[in-house]
């Protein structure tokens, strides 16, 4: 049976944690106590490994057909196979990370085999881009074109072309950027951004790996209001805001060219707002109508969850147990660090999947 989770329930949860079923088809349970919605003491710089050393790095992507994802990603997207196997009741699985990364803590994909008939986590066209929720993957190719006519000629059909766009200041072209979005096979949505400032995870300007595409290093949440994600995300694992230097990274993205790329509603905008290494993109339209969030779920397709290593999950535990939230589950998945990890599972803001493991399990 497919967990089945109420939206318009979720969205009244603001910084809060939804306790629902996550593998395995639970049923859904009561919301947690809501969260101050202050930003936590210390957030105004980017410094994600001040507090716990939290660093996003794997992300779980559910599929209906684990061949044809693992083909995508290995054959198309530069990735390569670390490990493979099956969950108890027989659900397959496939760990990969970008071929030629010097970096072991990014970018690492797990395939899970959906359930039969299993449905979306953020099906189309019933879901937007701007809906809240855990919306898409994005990676830093050399060169945007490049990458689309890649992906062109193996069959990958994109959003759009490649979209020039830039932040506040148009007149500087230091603040832009090419870039289109594709969907994965298993309706996981891919942001191909070729920036020409750095970004939050890859600061360097250089490219520090091989390969024409080169690994999935962000993640990105929708939300209609920043101030929940801040206090959940700094008070459990101390993400911070990121900065540029002093300045934090909040930039204004309102052009249609973006709404284009992304496949968003005609009118829309939004802010990209650093939340440690990774962005919270916090939307708005010309006539605002709040969406409730599409909360992911592991017996449904697409992109389902974020996993965030820590050098010691125990004080990560102090503060859950302080707040009052309550796990979905404990111990990982499969990582590329082993089966056994010392971890938990648990349900942010805007119904996202989180699973925290420890470094030193």
């Amino acid at each position: 049976m497919t967990n089945v989770i109420n939206r318009r329930h979720v969205i009244g949860l603001a910084g809060a944690a939804v306790t629902s079923g996550a593998l395995g088809g639970v049923a859904p349970g009561g919301a947690t106590p809501t969260h101050s919605c202050a930003i936590p003491e210390g957030s105004a710089g980017f410094d994600p490994a001040k507090r716990y050393a939290a660093r996003a790095y794997l992300y779980t992507i559910v599929t209906p057909d684990l061949d044809a994802s693992l083909r995508f990603y290995r054959d198309v997207m530069g990735y390569g196979l670390i490990d493979q196997g099956s969950l108890k009741g027989s659900r397959g699985y496939a760990l990969l990370r970008y071929e030629g990364d010097p970096v072991r803590e990014r970018g690492v994909i797990r395939l899970l085999a959906a359930p039969r008939g299993a449905t979306a986590n953020r099906p189309r066209p019933q879901s937007s881009i701007v809906d809240p929720g855990l919306a898409l993957l994005e990676c830093h190719p050399r060169d945007a074109r490049e990458s689309h006519d890649w992906l062109a000629e193996r069959g990958v059909t994109a959003i759009s072309p490649p979209k020039y766009y830039s932040f506040d200041a148009p007149q500087l072209p230091s603040n832009s950027g090419n870039a289109f979005c594709v969907f994965g096979p298993a309706g996981e949505q891919l942001l191909f951004n070729c920036q020409n400032v750095p970004n939050t995870v890859d600061r360097k300007r250089e490219v520090d790996y091989s390969g024409r595409i080169g690994p999935l290093s962000q993640h990105t949440l929708i939300a209609w209001d920043r101030w929940p994600m801040f206090a959940f995300y700094g008070k459990l694992l101390g993400l911070a805001q990121a900065a540029s230097g002093l300045v934090p990274f909040d930039r204004l993205l309102a052009q249609e060219n973006v709404a284009t790329l992304l496949g968003a509603p005609s009118g829309t905008y939004y802010r990209a707002i650093g939340l440690g290494g990774n962005e919270l993109w916090e939307y708005r339209q010309r006539h605002p109508e709040p969406q409730p969030p599409w909360p992911t779920s592991l017996d449904r397709t697409g992109l389902a969850m974020v996993t965030i290593a820590v050098d010691d999950l125990a004080p990560v535990r102090s503060r859950w147990t302080d707040q009052g939230l309550v796990p979905l589950g404990v111990g990982a998945l499969p990582t590329p660090e082993g089966k056994s990890r010392d971890a938990v599972m648990l349900r942010g803001p805007v119904g996202e999947l989180i699973e925290v493991v420890g470094r030193r399990s």
